[in-house]
């Protein structure tokens, strides 16, 4: 069951996004954590195009010892997270309804371009919520 995926892992965060239609989403970033689950919660008959919608991990990380609220919000020195982020593998993970995805949270991941049907009931939603505290290293 769940307690046996998450240990005694403690949440340090959980929120929820609904989207508007024509939204870019959430870009390019790391979390500060050492699990994160991500859960879409809107049936897939109001996402338009079925391959889409959910999110893209790539498998590349911030340098060890990063602070994550300067590297998410400035950037990797002069190069923004979308660049820093090019050309490493990803895996694209459409959306599905109650579709649960888990990965190391310090993966730069976003969410992939979605086009959902108008209408408040078929907005995106997304919920995460983040588990254990992530080591810090010295640099």
């Amino acid at each position: 069951g769940f307690p046996d995926l998450i240990g005694d892992l403690e949440l340090q965060h959980m929120w929820a996004y609904k989207y508007n239609q024509g939204s870019k989403g959430i870009n390019v970033h790391a979390d500060d954590a050492l699990l994160n689950l991500n859960f879409w919660v809107v049936p897939d008959s109001a996402n338009r195009n079925s391959s889409s919608g959910g999110m893209v991990i790539y498998l590349k990380e911030p340098p060890a010892g990063f602070d994550a609220l300067t590297f998410n919000n400035v950037g990797y020195g002069d190069i923004d997270l979308d660049a820093f982020a090019a050309g490493s593998p990803s895996i694209v993970i459409p959306y599905r309804q109650n579709r649960l995805v888990m990965f190391k949270s310090t993966l730069l991941h976003a969410t992939d371009e979605h086009d959902f049907f108008p209408g408040y009931e078929s907005r995106r939603v997304s919920v995460t919520f983040l588990f254990g505290k992530r080591l810090q290293q010295s640099t």
